[in-house]
């Protein structure tokens, strides 16, 4: 970028110091030529008056003689200095007397050079009066003024010049050339130190550079935070911070990419969508810490399997996604699946602790599970949600009849909402058979539901749904009303000791106001609490441990009584044992199905037993459908056991005649007919 030369600093700077050079040089210029004019004025006095004496005392002779030739003479001898031009003696007398002026010259009056006048000693009133020329008197004072005025303009002239190149050369150029340098890296876009300038690292312009330079240095550094935090905002929209997957927006864009260059190239995709089984649980148990390394963990594992063709996505919480670009056939999508749960099976070690941890994979293919992004994600997802349902860890491909089962559990639970207002719900009970009393001591409440249009809704399929949706709350309430009802109505006909069990579940528990819904339902019928038995199973507590026995403590100390259903297919039975306030323990049906048939089955029923003993636990048999499995129960002195060999589930009349019109319960063995 040129610079104008009138612009130029040195130019400034010049103009600048030699108007300061000039005042100053012509101020001491007429001060020196004052000076100067007075000293050539006296010398020149001076020498007129030496020559003047001398003559002086002729003169007065010659006046004394009136010898006019000889005053002449003696005048004459003035002339011979040039700077005299006239003489003449002035006396009242003769007036004419001894004058004299120098022949063929015109004279120069100059009021620097006024005539002088001389007294002559003899008579007192005649004088001498000498005149000078004033330009010959002033000629040499003239020319060496004029010679020092013309060395002064020379000398400043020279100064100037010297000057301007000393600015040119130690402050100008260096600007410039520093200007250039800048103008072009901004040309460029670079941002590159300045260079130091030979001459200057000591000087203004060497601190100058050292100073941009540090400045350039910090917006070089400031720039490249800058677009560091930006290129780390750009990641953090596309990429998981946790784990550093693809998150689920980049995965969509990723995955409408991939489907319209499958549509162009002819591949089949198929999407895998994974949901940790019980990861809730586990980051109740160990806490948060746990669970993100064990997410990273997980992490690390199905990264193995990212490649050219496979992409992996943390798309939720505990969901990933991996997008096969192409399979041959359906079956590769599922040995797929399968591989990678084989690799997630195996357990994690995280820290000092061993986690074992399964999955549940929803596979749905391009293009018959969905032609767009949106529509494939949302059938993979609902696969992965069959599959939990299914019994976890396993896979699950997406189809036509899934989406009907999804279609119906929305239906069911719209349809669930108002179930307790349209008198569709209704209580059945199952007998709670006393061994050593040999009758009935109690009974489970379950719910049924007869919808208009579904008709029978098992409680497998709706109880998830009403859990699912927060409508197990209101249920929940009716359930335990209805439930305290009857038990006061039997309690009233006699049957004082006679107790109820209420399924108590986890969203339940969770409630903030279940102790006052307990209260209300005890106060309202005005029953006695011990006769009302609270079951709760593990996984119901397992989410908020410490929560849940502070709840569960709080509904004790009103009295009633608790349950554990269930026991031995959680996840540390032995230890709820110690930190729950329990009044009961019920088997769970699966280790009473072999009981008699598998050594290990009994053992086990036979430990739980001799525990719940020694901790003065009433223990509860569950699903006893035999006569040997009954004997075998009684045998080991178990209190309480219910079973189809007992009784199913029975309706309230039903119920009723069992235990008030004497219909006992027949537990001997029936004979086998042929």
């Amino acid at each position: 970028m040129p610079i104008a030369r009138p612009k130029q600093l040195a130019t400034r700077l010049l103009r600048q110091s030699l108007a300061i050079i000039w005042l100053i040089i012509v101020a001491l210029l007429a001060v020196d030529i004052m000076v100067d004019f007075k000293t050539h004025r006296t010398d020149t006095l001076s020498q007129i008056n030496r020559q003047v004496s001398l003559i002086i005392p002729p003169l007065a002779d010659s006046l004394t003689e009136s010898n006019n030739d000889k005053a002449e003479f003696l005048l004459q001898q003035l002339l011979a200095d040039k700077r005299i031009y006239r003489a003449k003696i002035i006396t009242p007398e003769n007036p004419s007397f001894g004058k004299i002026a120098r022949q063929g010259t015109v004279l120069s009056k100059s009021s620097l050079m006024p005539p002088i006048e001389y007294p002559i000693i003899i008579n007192s009133s005649a004088r001498l009066v000498v005149e000078l020329d004033g330009e010959t008197a002033a000629d040499s004072f003239i020319r060496r003024s004029i010679a020092m005025s013309i060395i002064t303009i020379l000398a400043v002239s020279l100064i100037a010049a010297l000057l301007y190149l000393l600015f040119e050369r130690k402050l100008t150029r260096p600007m410039h050339q520093l200007i250039r340098l800048m103008n072009n890296k901004l040309k460029t876009g670079k941002i590159i130190n300045l260079p130091e300038l030979d001459g200057h690292k000591e000087d203004e312009i060497g601190h100058w550079i050292n100073t941009t330079n540090q400045l350039i240095s910090s917006m070089r550094e400031t720039r490249s935070k800058e677009s560091e935090a930006k290129a780390n905002a750009s990641r953090l929209k596309r990429f998981d911070e946790l784990t550093d997957l693809p998150n689920r927006e980049y995965f969509h864009q990723q995955l409408r990419q991939r489907i319209s260059l499958s549509k162009t190239i002819h591949q089949k995709p198929a999407l895998l969508v994974f949901g940790m089984d019980g990861f809730s649980a586990i980051n109740a148990k160990y806490g948060n810490t746990i669970g993100n390394k064990l997410l990273m963990a997980v992490t690390k594992r199905l990264s193995q399997y990212r490649g050219q063709n496979q992409f992996i996505s943390r798309i939720a919480g505990d969901q990933f996604a991996l997008l096969c670009e192409h399979i041959v056939h359906s079956y590769d999508a599922g040995q797929l699946a399968q591989t990678l749960l084989h690799t997630l099976s195996r357990p994690f070690s995280i820290g000092d602790k061993s986690i074992q941890i399964s999955a549940s994979v929803g596979i749905a293919l391009f293009p018959q599970d969905g032609k767009t992004a949106e529509l494939l994600m949302a059938n993979a997802d609902k696969a992965m949600l069959q599959a939990k349902k299914e019994g976890r860890n396993q896979y699950q491909y997406y189809l036509a009849s899934t989406d009907a089962k999804m279609r119906r559990r929305k239906n069911l639970e719209d349809a669930l909402r108002v179930s307790p207002k349209t008198n569709q719900l209704s209580l059945v009970y199952q007998p709670q058979f006393d061994l050593l009393e040999k009758k009935v001591s109690g009974a489970e409440v379950l719910i049924r539901w007869k919808h208009p249009e579904f008709g029978m809704v098992s409680p497998d399929e709706f109880i998830p749904i009403a859990e699912d949706s927060n409508l197990i709350i209101p249920i929940g309430a009716w359930v335990l009303q209805n439930a305290c009802q009857q038990l006061a109505a039997w309690h009233s006909k006699g049957e004082t000791h006679f107790q109820v069990a209420v399924n108590l579940s986890a969203v339940q528990l969770k409630q903030p106001g279940i102790i006052r819904v307990i209260e209300n339902a005890i106060e309202e019928h005005n029953i006695s609490p011990s006769t009302l038995v609270l079951e709760i199973t593990e996984t119901a507590i397992i989410d908020n441990i410490e929560a849940s026995i502070k709840t569960l403590e709080q509904i004790h100390q009103l009295g009633v009584k608790i349950a554990l259903d269930d026991f031995g297919t959680g996840y540390s039975s032995l230890n709820y044992l110690k930190m729950l306030p329990l009044n009961k323990i019920k088997i769970d049906k699966s280790f009473i199905d072999d009981v008699t048939e598998k050594q290990r089955d009994g053992m086990i029923v036979q430990s739980i037993i001799q525990l719940a003993h020694n901790l003065d636990l009433s223990v509860v048999a569950e699903g006893v459908e035999t006569f040997a499995q009954h004997e075998f129960l009684k045998h080991l002195e178990c209190k309480e056991s219910q079973g189809y060999f007992y009784s199913p589930p029975l309706k309230r009349d039903e119920f009723e005649k069992l235990i008030f019109d004497n219909e006992f319960i027949n537990t001997e063995e029936k004979p086998v007919t042929t």
